[in-house]
């Protein structure tokens, strides 16, 4: 293995580690968002694409399309600062009453 690819995966892991300290708590358990590798290097984003987890219950966000690391944290925070809307839909879920809002 080049030093090159070394030093370049040595980047990306550092720039994931600080990413991740932006991550809001999740919206189900309050617990650690935390970021995956979702495939491997995307020669479009010019970058690996990632989406975020839960460390304690394991929900995911996952883009459709491959998303960067910024993307991943964003969507993530998003749906983290929506948490009244998401516990609503857990309980209309587990009731059988869940119709998909928009």
């Amino acid at each position: 293995m080049s030093n090159k690819m070394v030093s370049e995966r040595e980047r990306e892991r550092l720039m994931v580690e600080e990413a991740e300290k932006l991550l809001l708590p999740c919206p189900f358990c309050s617990g650690n968002g935390q970021l995956r590798l979702s495939g491997s290097y995307d020669y479009e984003l010019g970058s690996y694409s990632y989406y975020a987890e839960c460390a304690d219950c394991r929900v995911n966000y996952r883009e459709k399309s491959q998303a960067p690391v910024e993307k991943a944290v964003a969507m993530w925070n998003k749906r983290s600062q929506n948490e009244s809307k998401w516990q609503r839909t857990i309980a209309q879920e587990s009731e059988g009453n869940f119709h998909e809002q928009n």
